[in-house]
């Protein structure tokens, strides 16, 4: 139950950030959706293990990403 809760959750956080990049004016949406997803999730993780705050600028971060896809 806990798997499937979980595959679900993340299932919905990558379709938010393909809804939200599909109304951006942007090469790839999709491929946007899934950097940005990975990003998150990698941030995520990061945290939950180390405990401590993230030293990098993580808005940057996103914002680089999204730069690269703006047509």
């Amino acid at each position: 139950m806990r798997l499937q809760a979980c595959q679900s959750f993340k299932q919905w956080e990558l379709e938010v950030l393909r809804t939200l990049t599909k109304d951006f004016a942007v090469r790839q949406s999709d491929e946007l959706a899934y950097k940005l997803f990975i990003l998150l999730e990698g941030l995520a993780s990061i945290a939950q293990v180390t405990k401590e705050t993230c030293p990098l600028d993580i808005t940057s971060m996103a914002n680089e990403v999204i730069e690269k896809h703006i047509s």
